[in-house]
């Protein structure tokens, strides 16, 4: 009976290369992307304050709140900063691997690609739970009022 265990040793022909290097170049040019809008949060974050002053909607929100509101950017660019940069090392890697004909470097970009994404499920998961905890807390919330 054949191993088809953790040893298999799968062949990549010229059309696999082709799509994983057409994959690569993807990644790396969302990821570049997404660095720019993080860093797009990041500088609104630190100036939601100043630019609600400059359209004159500070009276709107109280300092605190302001202040609460610029500090979740900075959470959510925060919490954005990883899988992107699993991502960006996906592409690094996959490159490296693709130059050199190296296993290693195969190896380390699909690792990166699987933390990317376990994050990213995470993150979902977490997100749909915290919806549903909202609206089971606002659907006692209308009952008892």
């Amino acid at each position: 009976m054949e191993d088809k265990g953790p040893n298999l040793i799968i062949g990549f022909d010229q059309n696999i290369i082709k799509h994983f290097n057409e994959t690569r170049k993807w990644a790396f040019f969302l990821s570049i992307l997404e660095l720019i809008f993080m860093l797009i949060l990041i500088i609104f974050g630190f100036s939601f304050g100043y630019i609600l002053k400059l359209l004159g909607q500070e009276s709107v929100l109280p300092g605190s709140t302001s202040l609460f509101l610029g500090f979740m950017y900075l959470v959510i660019a925060l919490l954005y900063f990883f899988p992107i940069l699993f991502l960006l090392r996906f592409s690094i890697y996959a490159k490296k691997s693709i130059q050199n004909k190296d296993n290693s470097s195969l190896v380390t970009a699909f690792k990166n690609l699987k933390y990317h994404y376990a994050y990213i499920g995470i993150v979902t998961a977490i997100g749909i739970g915290l919806y549903v905890f909202m609206g089971i807390i606002i659907g006692i919330v209308a009952i008892l009022t």
